[in-house]
């Protein structure tokens, strides 16, 4: 379900940037993309037999929840441009939008995270 809702609510976000010239948005897709990348090297490497050092492993499952954090961090510094008057191509409905979506994201990445995390077992 993480996953159907990040595709549809990103292309439907991703449509209103380019019809609103959101100016901002540019980060987002350049964060993205590159997070992308990672995972799908990696994907394409393990689809073909290749183990991949404990090091990238790590990072591949840190650059979600960075990609997360960095995203909701250009929501405020935008924000915080907009509210001091520079043209940074920004609003409030935008600054509601974006913060929403990766908000939205971080906190069901999170939950999906603790959730399917092992119990520790009690040492006697």
């Amino acid at each position: 379900v993480l996953n159907w809702y990040h595709h549809a609510l990103t292309c439907i976000y991703t449509w209103y940037c380019y019809a609103y010239l959101v100016a901002p948005a540019s980060y987002f897709i350049a964060i993205s993309f590159s997070s992308q990348i990672l995972m799908y090297v990696c994907d394409a490497a393990h689809a073909a037999g290749y183990r991949l050092p404990t090091g990238v492993s790590v990072l591949v499952s840190l650059q979600t929840p960075l990609q997360l954090v960095a995203g909701l961090y250009i929501v405020a510094v935008a924000h915080m441009a907009d509210r001091v008057g520079e043209p940074c191509g920004w609003s409030g409905l935008d600054s509601l939008l974006a913060a929403t979506m990766y908000g939205s994201y971080l906190l069901l990445f999170l939950y999906k995270y603790i959730v399917s995390k092992p119990p520790r077992s009690k040492k006697e």
